[in-house]
């Protein structure tokens, strides 16, 4: 059974009326008693909830749902179970129709929306459907895995003003639970909107079902037409796609259009949009090539109160009332011709019976005329004030020059013309105390304020002469139309009420200054505030803002507004003032927030902010510069203090001299590693040399072992020279060449230019040293050798003959002289010619010196 109307909740929402009735429920409108506002009110059908289990998961569904906050998706308040076991959701009330009866009144019309309307449209869904679906717990940071089951243009809010909302995801979402527990076949949802995974496989739907289902409501968008109307065609077409292409093209769609549905509307999960996002950026191209990225949501708006204009849409809420008696006598006391306008500002004390005791047929007097006015009261008395203060000149003249006798005179005549300029300044204005006077003596019936200043007033329609900071010093009793005006913004209307006895009151209120018949109004601007990345908190004066990134906020001009963001994976970002009073902003690092000044019909701003992370670089070698190629700068070095860098994508260079640059991208999000490690290259250049020769000819020598540490590096065999290029590491090289031994070398991390001294083969020599007359072995001969292509000065020793007459050596390859030396003997010499790596046996036969 529906509730009755006039029902109270929780002694907080009252029932107005029903709006409708669905599968799901009855929508009631209603009133928020405790905050003014209007509510939507969803009773949900007690089957559904049925089980306990799933009333529990049903209000675990609902919080997750509650914690969505965009721009499109309808908002939930509160969920409330009633004393008599009722589920009732309490959600943002939407001015407005839905897309099912907009697309059905307009066929019934003869009429179609514009395609780009329709385009625009679902473009808008696909954005709340790209934030759903990627949700995450802001607890546990999980994903939340929504799915809205149950896209339909029934299920699309589109506001008087042309705002668009995707309502329903709570009750949609609770089917999975009884789905996935139940294993329940009946079909849930509207069939001709149901994916073919649904019917016919019976797969557990995801975010790709809802695409399917968008994809279905932009073709009935566009065509005022439906594409499925029974199940049999749903799973005719998911057994053979051919019969959606050929009923596609005979629309005559745009090409782009038609490609999108095609995809929207692929069979097969793994063909189709993977994501909400990528199908509104082919939307959104679309819009763009057609040059419609203007004020849709203005033309959607106008579009849809054109098709209904004949029809009272539901009145956002309950008129205001005057709630004070005495106000609604003294309304009738002076029956006013306009309709009255709520009135919520107290009334203060009665002190202005003397400014509306005329009518307002009268001319209005303002201190912009106050001097002609007051002239007429003191004429007389003031007449010849040229002639007075003459004589106070003269008086003050001649007192300079005289003995003290004319002080008096003196004292007299400047008193005189305190009084006379304080008379003529009252009536003029020229002070601040002449002002204060005037209104002592004539109380103005109200002064208005306004910030910034210089703004028109009109009351009834009517301006009045000057400009804010004013005081209107006669009004006749009634309710009039305040106005007040000024370049750049948006006009501030309200209602003032002027009772034939005490204060006059401003519905609505502008804020009191420091008297009680003044009032100071102060106008609006607009504050577009969006952030990178976005979905971010914002604060507001230190304060939590109700909305996240981006999101339009209306401020009062003048007053003090600072802003902080915070999102998940970020340092909270601060340091923002924007004065919304002289249009300029103090930030305390330009590279973290942007500011643009809106200047179209009313001035507003547009503010972002840069979420950052500091970047540590640690790199091998150290104190490599780090260039952003944007703009070609220093932007820090590795091994100092961290680089702090915005949020988004970034080309950087690491630097140094000697070494090899390496470019970088870096994709600052907030999964983004703080520690960035790099290790550079260096060109190495390699030669080899023969440690003997003095021309320091390159010998050809083969690198066959390169390692770092214990690891080997080496790719392919190079023969020097040549030039390689290495870490910034130690490494170890062996070299090679026939008829020279193998050469190690350590190429340290700095080093550019490697030197290789290779060392030939040495070859053996074995010389015999016997008696030549008796033939017996000579011990302890001495052996030496020189050079024959460059002796040196002394002969080298080489060794000393055993007890057996035997010594042994190693001689580089070349030719030499060898000589035998014994006490008692003649020396004697031969020649040898030494190859590398060859063994030589020579036997010396030497004679006794006597012989």
């Amino acid at each position: 059974m529906a509730f009755t109307t006039k029902k109270i909740l929780d002694d907080k929402y009252e029932i107005i009326h029903e709006i409708k009735q669905g599968g799901f429920g009855i929508v009631y409108y209603g009133i928020d008693n405790k905050l003014n506002k209007p509510v939507a009110i969803k009773e949900i059908t007690p089957s559904l909830l049925e089980d306990p289990k799933y009333l529990d998961m049903f209000q675990e569904e609902a919080l997750n749902i509650a914690k969505l906050s965009h721009n499109n998706i309808v908002h939930i308040y509160e969920l409330k179970k009633t004393s008599d076991g009722r589920l009732c959701i309490i959600m943002e009330y939407i001015d407005g129709r839905d897309l099912e009866k907009i697309i059905r009144v307009a066929r019934k019309n003869g009429m179609k929306l514009p395609p780009h309307l329709a385009v625009y449209i679902i473009a808008e869904v696909c954005m709340a459907l790209d934030y759903a679906h990627h949700r995450r717990d802001a607890f546990t940071n999980k994903p939340l895995n929504l799915v809205h089951q149950d896209i339909s243009p029934s299920n699309i809010m589109i506001s008087r003003y042309g705002a668009i909302k995707l309502i329903d995801f709570g009750i949609a979402s609770v089917k999975r639970h009884q789905v996935k527990e139940k294993r329940d076949t009946k079909l849930r949802g509207k069939i001709p909107y149901m994916s073919p995974e649904q019917l016919i496989m019976g797969n557990h739907p995801d975010h790709r079902s809802d695409l399917f289902s968008l994809g279905l409501v932009l073709y009935e968008t566009l065509t005022a037409e439906r594409l499925f109307n029974t199940q049999e065609e749903v799973i005719a077409v998911g057994k053979n796609s051919k019969w959606l292409k050929k009923t596609l093209k005979t629309k005559r769609l745009p090409a782009a259009l038609e490609k999108i549905l095609f995809k929207s509307l692929e069979t097969d999960m793994a063909r189709r949009y993977q994501s909400a996002n990528h199908m509104y950026i082919d939307l959104l191209q679309y819009l763009i090539s057609c040059n419609e990225t203007g004020e849709l949501m203005d033309s959607l708006g106008d579009f849809v109160n054109e098709l209904f204009e004949n029809e009272k849409l539901t009145p956002n809420g309950v008129a205001d009332t005057l709630s004070s008696n005495e106000i609604q006598e003294e309304l009738s006391k002076s029956s006013p011709s306009r309709p009255l306008i709520p009135n919520r500002w107290d009334s203060g004390k009665n002190n202005h019976s003397k400014s509306v005791s005329t009518e307002f047929s009268r001319p209005i007097v303002t201190r912009e005329n106050r001097t002609s006015h007051l002239n007429t009261l003191y004429t007389g008395e003031l007449g010849g004030d040229e002639e007075e203060l003459k004589t106070v000149i003269d008086v003050i003249r001649i007192s300079a020059r005289n003995s003290k006798k004319r002080l008096l005179q003196f004292a007299l005549a400047l008193v005189s013309g305190t009084v006379l300029f304080g008379v003529l300044d009252t009536i003029n204005g020229w002070t601040k105390a002449g002002v204060w006077m005037y209104d002592q003596l004539f109380p103005p019936a109200i002064e208005i304020v306004t910030v910034p200043p210089s703004a028109r007033i009109f009351i009834d329609d009517q301006k009045i002469p000057g400009r804010t900071p004013l005081a209107i010093d006669d009004i006749s009793p009634g309710v009039h139309k305040l106005q007040l005006e000024i370049e750049g913004y948006r006009p501030i209307v309200k209602s003032l009420f002027v009772p034939r006895e005490g204060a006059i009151r401003v519905q609505g209120g502008g804020a009191e200054n420091s008297s009680e018949r003044s009032y100071l109004f102060r106008f609006n601007t607009e504050i577009q505030v969006d952030s990178y990345p976005p979905d971010a908190n914002v604060f507001i004066n230190g304060i939590p803002y109700n909305q996240k990134t981006p999101c339009t906020i209306s401020w009062e001009v003048g007053t003090p507004l600072t802003f902080e963001l915070e999102h998940a994976g970020f340092e909270r970002l601060t340091g923002y003032t924007l004065n919304t009073l002289e249009g300029f902003d103090v930030v305390e690092d330009r590279r973290f927030w942007e500011m643009r000044v809106l200047n179209d019909d009313y001035t507003s701003y547009a503010v972002k902010g840069l979420f950052r992370k500091q970047v540590v670089f640690n790199t091998v070698p150290p104190g490599v510069e780090v260039v952003d190629l944007k703009t070609n700068s220093v932007v820090g070095v590795s091994g100092g203090a961290p680089l702090i860098l915005p949020a988004g994508r970034h080309e950087v260079e690491l630097r140094k001299r000697n070494f090899i640059p390496q470019k970088m991208t870096l994709q600052i999000n907030e999964k983004f590693n703080e520690k960035i490690s790099a290790v550079l290259y260096r060109n190495v250049q390699f030669r080899a040399f023969d440690e003997l020769e003095v021309s320091r000819r390159d010998i050809g020598a083969q690198l066959v072992i390169l390692r770092r540490g214990s690891t080997s590096v080496l790719r392919a065999r190079r023969t020097t020279p040549f030039e390689l290029a290495l870490l910034a590491y130690s490494h170890t090289a062996v070299f090679q060449k026939e008829g020279y031994q193998r050469t190690e070398v350590v190429i340290a991390p700095d080093q550019l230019q490697v030197e290789i001294e290779m060392e030939p083969l040495r070859t053996g020599v074995e010389v015999r040293v016997v008696d030549a007359l008796s033939n017996l072995a000579i011990p302890g001969a001495e052996i030496y050798y020189n050079f024959v292509d460059s002796p040196q000065t002394a002969d080298i020793f080489l060794d000393q003959t055993d007890a057996f007459g035997q010594g042994f050596g190693q001689i580089a390859p070349g030719n030499y002289i060898l000589t035998v030396k014994k006490t008692g003997y003649r020396p004697l010499t031969k020649t040898l010619v030494a190859r590398s790596g060859d063994a030589t046996a020579l036997e010396f036969k030497i004679y006794p010196s006597n012989q």
